[in-house]
Formats: C-alpha cells, sequence, structure tokens
C-alpha cells in the first residue's frame, strides 16, 4: 500500500501536466503493439469493487447488501482474483473497464483497486479504465460498522487521473481537457476512445450520483479532432464509455442512455467508429444503429457482479473486423464460507429477491390470480429474467414461453410484470452473447 501511495504522488505530477496540455499529435512509439497484429481484449463493466476493510458484515452493511440490486458486493474481490486468474492463463493483451469500478466510490475501494488491477499489468495485460456514475464525487460514499451508516471520503476528478495514471492515462495519444476521457492507440492499427460519460456530481445536493450521463460539446469537439488525427494515420476508432449509446431496453432507459443521443451518435459515424462498448445497464445486450449506409454496434456487457456472472471478451483482427463473445465467471473456484452449491444457490438468491420479487409483488396487486396460479406465472417471470440477464431474447425463450405459467402471465391484466416480460420477445437479437463485426469501407 505504501509503494502504491508513494507513486501516486509522482503520478500526480505528471497527470495534471499531461491533462493541461491537451496535446494532439502521434508517433508509432506510443502504440502497445504493433501494427498488423491480431489484438485480444476481456470487458469488464460494473465491478463495483467494495473493500472489505470499510464493511463488518453486521447489520448495516446486511441493509446495504439488499438493496444492491443483485449485486454480489460482498464478493467483489473474490471475482476480480478470479477474472485475473482467467487472465493469466488467456494472456488477453489488455483489460477494458467501462466504469462503476467501485460501488459508493470511496477512496479505500478505488486505492484497493488500483493495487489489483496492478497485479493484472504484472502478468502482460495492460489495463485501461473510464469512471461510471459511481465512481468521482459520490455523494454516499459509506462504510459500515456495526448498526452504523458513517460518511467517508470520497475521491475527485483530479484523485481519479492519479490513482489510475498508469491504466490509460500514461500512454495517451490525447486527453479532454473538459473530462476524464483520453486517446490510446491499442496499436498502430486500433485507437481507443476512452470516453467519461458521467455528469459531474461537485455541485450535486443529491443523497446519491447522477445516475445519467453525457458526453459534453466540448468532447464531441475533442472527439471529432481525434478522429481527423485517426484517419490520417490510418488507425480504426473504437469508443468505450459507461453509460450506453442506444437504448437497450423497451422498459428500462431512463438515465442508461446518454442524454444527447442523437448528437453523439452523428459525432460517432462521422468519426467511422463502428464499435462502442458500454456498460451501466447490467444486462448482457446488443444493439445497432445504421444511417446512410453505416452502421454502429453498442455493445452492452453484463455487471460481473450480477447473474449470470460473466463478462465480454472482443477479438480485433485487422484485415477482418471484431469477434465478441462473453466468457462466464467459475463461481466454484471462489473462496467463500460457502461450499461450491450453496453458493450457486445464493447467487440465484440474490438475483431473485433484489431483480424479480417486484414483478411477484406486481402481480399480486392485481388480485386476479390464486396463489398457485401466482406462484406459476412468477416462476416464469424468475427463469425469462434469468435468461433475460443471460442476452437471450425472442426465440431462445420458446420452451418458456409454451408454459401454463407463460399463458397465466400473458392473460392477467396489463401491468408491468407483463410488459417487461413481453419486451424480452420482440428485442433484435436473438443471442447477445456472440457477434462477428466486418469493418466497413
Amino acid at each position: 500500500m505504501l509503494k502504491f501511495i508513494k507513486f501516486l504522488s509522482i503520478a500526480f505530477t505528471i497527470t495534471s501536466l499531461l491533462v493541461a496540455c491537451n496535446k494532439l499529435d502521434y508517433s508509432s512509439d506510443m502504440a502497445y503493439i504493433k501494427t498488423q497484429e491480431n489484438i485480444d481484449f476481456f470487458i469488464v463493466p460494473d465491478i463495483h469493487h467494495f473493500s472489505k476493510s470499510i464493511y463488518d458484515d453486521k447489520e448495516a452493511f446486511q441493509n446495504f447488501l439488499a438493496t444492491s440490486d443483485g449485486k454480489l458486493i460482498k464478493y467483489s474481490t473474490e471475482i476480480i482474483t478470479s477474472i485475473k486468474e482467467d487472465i493469466r492463463k488467456e494472456q488477453p493483451d489488455f483489460l477494458i473497464l467501462p466504469g462503476d469500478l467501485t460501488t459508493s466510490g470511496d477512496k479505500e475501494s478505488h486505492i484497493e483497486l488500483a493495487e489489483l488491477l496492478n497485479e493484472i499489468e504484472q502478468i502482460g495485460t495492460q489495463v485501461l479504465v473510464v469512471p461510471g456514475n459511481h465512481d468521482i464525487e459520490n455523494p454516499w460514499s459509506r462504510k459500515f460498522i456495526g448498526s452504523d451508516v458513517i460518511k467517508t471520503d470520497n475521491i475527485s476528478s483530479n484523485d481519479w487521473k492519479d490513482i489510475y495514471y498508469q491504466y490509460g492515462y500514461s500512454q495517451a495519444i490525447s486527453t479532454d481537457k473538459s473530462s476524464a476521457s483520453y486517446l490510446v492507440a491499442a496499436s498502430g492499427d486500433l485507437w481507443i476512445l476512452m470516453l467519461d460519460s458521467t455528469i459531474s456530481n461537485e455541485k450535486s445536493k443529491n443523497l446519491y450520483p447522477i445516475k445519467g450521463g453525457e458526453l459534453s460539446k466540448n468532447t464531441l469537439t475533442w472527439i471529432n479532432n481525434c478522429s481527423e488525427l485517426a484517419k490520417k494515420n490510418n488507425a480504426k476508432l473504437m469508443a468505450v464509455m459507461h453509460h450506453n449509446l442506444l437504448e437497450h431496453s423497451q422498459i428500462f432507459n431512463d438515465s442508461y442512455t446518454v442524454n444527447n443521443k442523437d448528437e453523439v451518435l452523428d459525432s460517432f459515424i462521422n468519426a467511422n467508429i463502428d464499435l462502442v462498448l458500454t456498460g451501466h445497464i447490467h444486462i448482457q445486450d446488443i444493439k445497432s444503429f445504421t444511417k446512410n449506409e453505416t452502421t454502429i454496434y453498442d455493445i452492452g456487457t453484463s455487471s460481473a457482479l450480477v447473474y449470470p456472472n460473466q463478462y465480454g471478451t472482443l477479438k480485433f483482427s485487422p484485415a477482418n473486423g471484431y469477434t465478441y463473445n462473453t466468457k462466464g465467471i467459475n463461481l466454484d473456484k471462489l473462496e467463500t464460507e460457502f461450499d461450491k452449491e450453496a453458493f450457486k444457490n445464493y447467487v440465484i438468491c440474490v438475483f431473485m429477491e433484489q431483480c424479480c420479487n417486484q414483478y411477484k409483488d406486481c402481480l399480486a396487486e392485481l388480485d386476479e390470480l390464486n396463489d398457485e396460479d401466482l406462484e406459476k406465472a412468477y416462476s416464469v417471470i424468475v427463469e425469462m429474467n434469468k435468461m433475460y440477464f443471460s442476452g437471450f431474447r425472442n426465440n431462445a425463450l420458446i420452451n418458456i414461453t409454451a408454459s401454463e405459467g407463460f399463458s397465466i402471465l400473458k392473460n392477467v391484466s396489463s401491468c408491468f410484470a407483463q410488459e417487461y416480460v413481453l419486451s424480452m420477445l420482440n428485442d433484435e437479437f436473438e443471442n447477445n452473447n456472440t457477434l462477428f463485426i466486418p469493418f466497413s469501407n
């Protein structure tokens, strides 16, 4: 820890100079990998790290866990360690973290995570990060001791750039003066816009961080300048940001998609960006948008802390395009207080309680179903929701939609639970876990 803190003090001066200059030039020594080589990425959004040093597993923390939207916050260290072992085995070139690196933006969790990421870089994989809405100036940074919820230090935007200096900023081609965005050359062929889509919490009087996001006009101008430099150097551009570019759900869109979506879309298309990697919404989903025969894909990778506990992989081939897949975390190898089967059951129970039970309550309020039919309909919601979070839609759910429980659910009076389930049957992709994106000319 002391060694890492000493590094931060050195990084502060260097980062301040880097951010202030907003340079926009390129030389081949800025690229991590040589031209014309394939590049492998791991993509892990919404890791929501929560240091074990700021809770004691007593009443206050248990109450907090009950409102965690299905996230296995207590086991973030174990899940990161599992991903690290996958990295050791697979040897990807890059690990990309598209925001919400922490649960409540507390300084201890940030510093601890940076140390864990340093262990990953020691394996030989370069880490690239951008902030999410939980990470910077979070007004609800708390620790949980006994029955007490205690305010603790969060981090500023400058703290963010210092703590994560070595994870992208240190070798940036350019940084954006108006945000924590930066441009990095993965190789001579592929440059990555690492975009800060968060809205500052600095002047917010809210108890919780601002959930929505946007890219400012200044940032969009900077993106345009970056794209001109990329075109001049015959490099493709890929973008990474926390908030979604496209709407990933027919039901839940508010504060997930960037507020100025249309403006950002035009900017990205003009920059010849084929692919955007996002997170935030915690479900596995892919969407595309086509304008003037140009198609852009937004791959929203699910949170590794939420069922089905997976992350994304991406292969860039200069001659062909991008190949995306997902990879499940081996829960059997996590070191927890449970045995293997008990932990799997715990994961499902957390998912049901925090991501499914509200729909059962919705059905119960209709007062139309007897207890037996209510349970049948609820069982369908659970199974379809598990498939939905796992990235499956439409005909992939046909075995469930043929059930008696689905028929019951379909024929109740109109309600939110019914609307949510039916939305899963009319989506763009049946399987959102795999995609090949050929390069456009």
